[in-house]
Order: C-alpha cells, then structure tokens, then sequence
C-alpha cells in the first residue's frame, strides 16, 4: 500500500487504531468459505484483516446486538492517525434522517463518551457482509443507499463517482451494498463500483483546540488497483458502553 502525502494542517501523530479482536470470530462464523485477506496500513505499518461472508441479511428493523455492531473504517490512514470512517455529517438522532450526501469523518475514538458519539459510525455487521448485503446504522434503524439519476429514457441509473444519501431501510435496489473478501465495498446495482473516498480532506470540528476532525467526500467509483488505498475498508471495534 502506498503512503500519501500528510496536509500541513493534519494532526500529530497518535497511536495506530487496533481492529477488533472481538469481531474476528464473528465474521469467521459467519461463512466457512469466507476468504481472508490482509491489508498493510502503510502510514502506522497496522495491517488489519477483512473477512467477508455469504449470508441472509438481517431483516429491515430487526434486533441488532452490540456484538453486531462495527465502524466501517478505511484501511489506510490517508494521513489521519484515527483513520476515517463512514460517518453521517451532523448530529444524528433516531428518528431524524440526514438528508445530504454522506461523507467519512476521523473516526470518533479516544475520547470522553465514545460509545455515544459513534452513533452515526456504527453499522451491522452481519449485514454488510451478507450475500446480498446492507450497510445498516444500527442504532439509528437507517441504511446508506446509493444515489440514482435517470438516464435519457428516464431509467434510474447508477453513474460514475455516484454520492450515497441514508434513509428508511427498506431493502431497496439501491440499498444493496456488500464488504467483499478483498475489502471493497461494492453495490449490487453494479459491482464495477467501489465505495471510495475522495483525495482532499477537509478540517470538519474541533474535538478540543488544535485537534481537528477531518472529512473526505464519499462516491461510488469505478474500483482501480490505482485507487485502493480509498477503496478498501475493514472493521473496528467501537468504543465499549461504559467508555
């Protein structure tokens, strides 16, 4: 994996996110021919691993434990020690769906109330590697859905560099996504596409003075060895409740 250039404005180095230990059997169990792959972080020389799993995704408002749950986080740094994670851009409430296009964000980890602040970071994970699969905010009852434009007939379509909004679940076309064995992220309108994080990163808040958070735009691009550093993604543990 290639290192990218860190901005001027990024913040000092903190040590590398370790990926869920817990969630490695769960993901294992899931699939007895799920392939496994590693990926080496080049910027903390982390290498984290990514298991993908052929099963039935959970059902629209079904139950989700705490051990379903996982932050969905790049693989590579980017330059950002907490690495980057999907994220919902504002204050997330249930019940109260955000309405833009999403985004990643420095993951929410090492600070006070973690496990609350991750509300808008915190997917299924049994979902997202399922067959026909769904990136679910656990806590939110809300699913990430790929943008769709008509073409010239009017047809609904999937274009290049796509954004992704969230909404309702409700197991929706365009609401099919699924983490692969190689660590894509790929929707099943068409599988040549890649969740993908944009190349610039902008300052979003201060989590306290002079450690800004940092977000990227998010699309859905055509998948290229060139861009695998901002295509592939793995799971981490979120922060325990009593964080």
């Amino acid at each position: 994996m290639r290192s990218l250039t860190r901005s001027s404005h990024q913040p000092p180095t903190q040590p590398a996110r370790r990926t869920a230990p817990l969630l490695t059997p769960l993901l294992t169990a899931l699939s007895a021919f799920a392939a496994l792959i590693t990926v080496t972080a080049s910027d903390t020389g982390q290498a984290t691993a990514v298991t993908a799993a052929a099963t039935a995704a959970p059902a629209p408002g079904s139950a989700v434990t705490a051990s379903d749950e996982a932050l969905v986080q790049l693989a590579a740094p980017l330059g950002e020690p907490r690495h980057y994670c999907l994220d919902i851009p504002g204050l997330a409430r249930p019940g109260t769906l955000f309405a833009g296009h999403l985004e990643v964000h420095s993951c929410k980890t090492g600070i006070p109330d973690a496990h609350t602040a991750q509300i808008d970071q915190v997917v299924s994970v049994s979902a997202i590697t399922a067959a026909a699969g769904s990136i679910r905010y656990t806590r939110l009852d809300a699913c990430l859905g790929a943008q769709l434009i008509p073409d010239s007939t009017g047809t609904p379509k999937l274009w290049e560099d796509a954004n992704t909004g969230v909404g309702t679940c409700t197991g929706a076309a365009n609401q099919r996504l699924t983490l692969g064995a190689d660590g894509r992220i790929r929707p099943a309108l068409d599988t040549t596409k890649c969740l993908t994080v944009g190349k610039e990163a902008f300052e979003a808040t201060d989590r306290a003075p002079g450690e800004p958070w940092y977000r990227r735009a998010l699309t859905l691009s055509t998948c290229t060895r060139q861009d695998a550093p901002r295509q592939i993604w793995t799971l981490a543990e979120p922060a325990p409740a009593t964080s």
